[in-house]
């Protein structure tokens, strides 16, 4: 099967995740910041270190959320909203896995969908 047709939900509760830090998602072909077509967002690229269940060896993600991630600072336990899906990536003999997401927030704050957020303007 080729790679990025494999689309798997990521159960997020018990996962531990804490944020390093995010950019924008870029175009390596053009350099500009990847829009999302459904939403008109940009995408970014949050960093984690991410420790699973019954895990002790962090993992470090990249996930795609829409729109840049406000409040939270290096170091700070996120929760990942419950949409996180993974999928497979091949790009010129190079693959991986990717990671997608509606948001990411602070732990101790409420996940904010992008829906909530344009309410909220």
């Amino acid at each position: 099967m080729p790679a990025g047709n494999v689309h798997a939900p990521i159960r997020t509760e018990g996962l531990t995740a804490i944020f390093s830090g995010c950019e924008p998602d870029v175009d390596y072909n053009t350099g500009e910041v990847r829009i999302d077509r459904a939403t008109g967002q940009q995408i970014w690229r949050v960093h984690l270190m991410v420790v699973l269940p019954g895990e002790v060896r962090p993992q470090v993600w990249s996930v795609k959320v829409l729109g840049e991630p406000k409040g939270i600072q290096p170091g700070e336990a996120v929760r990942i909203s419950d949409d996180l899906v993974a999928s497979e990536w091949e790009i010129d003999g190079r693959h991986g896995i990717g990671f997608k997401a509606s948001s990411v927030a602070p732990l101790n704050g409420a996940v904010r969908t992008s829906a909530a957020k344009a309410e909220a303007a």
